[in-house]
Order: C-alpha cells, then sequence, then structure tokens
C-alpha cells in the first residue's frame, strides 16, 4: 500500500505481506527481505543513511540503508502505525493510532535561562 523509497541506487519497499524488500534501483534485483511483524500500510522513510519503517502491530524498524539487510533497532510502540514516519529539522516523527512521538537530540550546549 505505501510507496518506495530510494536513495543511493537502492529501493526500499515493504507490502501487505509482511516483508520489507530491498533491491537495486536501476536493475530491480533484490538484494534483501526481512520478514514484518504486521501489515505495512505507509511507507518507508530513508533518512539520515536508515530506513524507517512501521506497521499495522506497532512494530517500529529501522535498518540500515546499504546493500546488505542490517536492522539497527526494532521499537514496539503497542498501538498500530499506519502512517509514514517523517524527518524535518534533525527530528523523527512517528504517529501511531493515539499519539505523535518525536524523537530528536538535544544539542549539548542548550540550556533553560530564567
Amino acid at each position: 500500500m505505501g510507496t518506495p523509497a530510494i536513495a543511493k541506487g537502492l529501493l526500499f519497499i515493504a507490502d501487505t505481506g509482511r516483508m520489507l524488500h530491498c533491491l537495486d534501483s536501476k536493475t530491480g534485483r533484490a538484494l534483501w527481505t526481512h520478514e514484518i511483524n504486521g501489515e505495512a500500510w505507509g511507507s518507508a522513510l530513508v533518512a539520515d543513511g536508515k530506513v524507517f519503517l512501521g506497521t499495522r502491530t506497532g512494530t517500529f524498524y529501522v535498518f540500515a540503508a546499504k546493500k546488505e539487510k542490517t536492522l539497527i533497532s526494532t521499537v514496539e510502540f503497542r498501538e498500530p502505525i499506519s502512517a509514514t514516519a517523517v524527518a524535518a529539522n534533525g527530528t523523527l516523527y512517528i504517529a501511531t493510532m493515539s499519539r505523535l512521538f518525536a524523537v530528536g537530540s538535544i544539542p549539548a550546549q542548550s540550556h533553560i535561562s530564567d
């Protein structure tokens, strides 16, 4: 149901059959697949050298955006993720059915003044 994400000659796309696929964007040759926990209704997002994908079971995946499959992390949100994650201004936004999460870093020099 989602659209492909393409970066550095790689195409990433998930399907409702519970698979994430990585293909060579020029040849269409499959490079790797990964079985995901739940259907993917949103698209994969490629940002910061990573592939981000949420599923309807609430599992959120982070892969390295490269030819070799490297699963970096999974996070359980415990409610469906139907939308594509969004990256803006150093922050990753993940929407579940009832909440919006913003994941980012706070610069070391930041402080709150009176």
